[in-house]
């Protein structure tokens, strides 16, 4: 039919695609439902609320997830905290006779019980063959195909990745068919007693290195212990610690709580941020940790410039986000600044972050939170790259070695043309080094060494610095007076 349509939609995926490894957001935290003991990769607001759910007023992680994606984010990995004595609900399902299937819900909690997750079984042809059919607050999820017996049923649930977002099934003791039954609750779901710090770092060691580099927060979570493992999960992983402070916390106090942190050992693999943001909620605001908003527009400045580059600034510039907790004064972000604590600020009306610090007291080596980023950059670009070359012969003519160096010089070569590494040139402005050197020869690879299929290299890396200030003087000269 002639005519204008017009429909509308809401936008749930990402801003811009992903294309740096180290742009991905790891997130720990409370969620409505979904698998426990495990991480799940989500590239859209609609990805993590089929697996997880929606809104919680008990939690952090849906809000984290929804800015991170409006700021420009793409890839999210997602693991649910849950309290060590939390039980999944469960359903038995009777031939008659005894249990023939068990069906357990997929995560702990109490979101699956009175309704949450109900299972109907349908028998095709009576006493033959049969389906189950699985719903969520009412709504259909799953279905399986019909099956003649339990076990072709429970193999094929446990083998469904739409089913795994919601059961599990395992044997029962009699070896029939279940019966016919209308949707049926499941129940005896707990959600334990109460969280505690260990939890957070539980949920955290599902993030496994080989998942890659990325930032990992656990928004809401601001004990020191908790910081502590996040600290050392980013150390273990070559990853990035976002962290942030309760949201009545002042600026003093958030100095004082970042102070606790800044003297350890692997305090460079953090930084903290200051204050919670504030993001649409219908036609009002929230006020949520800023940890989505830092991952998102980390996210951004890593896919658009590179790792090297600081997210920080002009480039920060909030989408999302409307606002800030609390207005900080320069004198304000000027003390943060100095306690190793990156401000949040409202410049030119418009939210920005307004530091590049590390969480880390070392000023000479990690001011700059970059610096740890382009390393961890390299290392996982090394290791990448590095296993084509594995299992090669080691021959006297030294080509395994030339392709080792080759490779890492490339790797180098290519940050240091995107402005990652800094080139020393003499006063002539001939270039004395290119920012890295890369040694892979007799010397550091001795024939004993050899011997043992031991292939050692050498890579040394000048990191940029970042223009975090920029002073003006600014000389006022009379009528009779000449200009500086």
């Amino acid at each position: 039919m002639p005519g204008i349509v017009v429909t509308t939609s809401v936008r749930t995926g990402p801003v811009n695609v992903q294309t740096s490894p180290t742009a991905t957001m790891f997130v720990v935290g409370v969620t409505e439902r979904g698998p426990d003991g495990s991480s799940h990769l989500v590239t859209s607001l609609s990805d993590f609320e089929d697996i997880f759910g929606g809104y919680v007023s008990s939690g952090y992680v849906h809000q984290t997830i929804e800015t991170f994606f409006e700021e420009g984010g793409a890839r999210a990995y997602v693991s649910r905290v849950v309290d060590e004595d939390a039980v999944e609900a469960s359903l038995a399902l009777s031939d008659g006779v005894g249990t023939c299937i068990n069906l357990l819900a997929s995560g702990t909690g109490t979101w699956a019980n009175s309704g949450g997750l109900t299972a109907e079984v349908e028998q095709p042809s009576a006493s033959t063959n049969f389906r189950i059919k699985i719903r969520l607050n009412g709504d259909l999820v799953y279905t399986t195909s019909v099956n003649t017996t339990a076990e072709a049923a429970i193999e094929e649930i446990n083998n469904s990745a739409v089913a795994a977002l919601y059961l599990t099934a395992a044997a029962g003791a009699s070896d029939g068919i279940p019966s016919v039954i209308a949707a049926t609750n499941f129940a005896g779901g707990t959600a334990g007693s109460s969280l505690v710090d260990a939890d957070v770092d539980t949920a955290l060691a599902t993030f496994t290195s080989n998942l890659g580099p990325g930032a990992v927060c656990a928004p809401g979570f601001v004990s020191e212990d908790v910081r502590n493992y996040l600290l050392s999960h980013a150390e273990s992983n070559n990853r990035i610690a976002v962290m942030s402070f309760a949201k009545d916390t002042d600026v003093s106090t958030a100095i004082s709580e970042a102070a606790d942190h800044s003297g350890l050992s692997n305090a460079q693999y953090g930084a903290f941020f200051f204050p919670w943001v504030k993001i649409p909620n219908g036609s009002l605001t929230m006020t949520v940790p800023p940890e989505g908003y830092v991952c998102g527009t980390r996210a951004r400045v890593h896919n658009a410039f590179g790792s090297w580059n600081p997210y920080a600034g002009e480039r920060t510039e909030a989408r999302f986000v409307t606002g800030v907790y609390n207005a900080l004064s320069k004198s304000d972000a000027d003390s943060l600044d100095t306690g190793f604590v990156n401000a949040i600020r409202v410049i030119n009306d418009t939210v920005r972050i307004y530091g590049a610090r590390s969480a880390s007291e070392d000023t000479t080596n990690y001011r700059f939170i970059i610096a740890r980023e382009v390393l961890n950059q390299i290392v996982h670009e090394a290791e990448t790259a590095l296993e084509a070359l594995l299992f090669l012969p080691i021959d006297g003519r030294q080509s395994t070695f030339s392709r080792v160096q080759a490779t890492l010089v490339g790797i180098m070569d290519r940050i240091r043309t995107g402005g990652g590494l800094y080139e020393a040139f003499n006063a002539n402005g001939k270039q004395i080094d290119p920012g890295y050197t890369v040694q892979v020869n007799n010397a550091n690879n001795p024939l004993s060494q050899l011997a043992n299929g031991v292939i050692k290299a050498k890579v040394g890396a000048r990191v940029s610095s970042i223009g975090d200030k920029i002073e003006v003087e600014i000389t006022k000269s009379n009528l009779t007076s000449t200009l500086v």
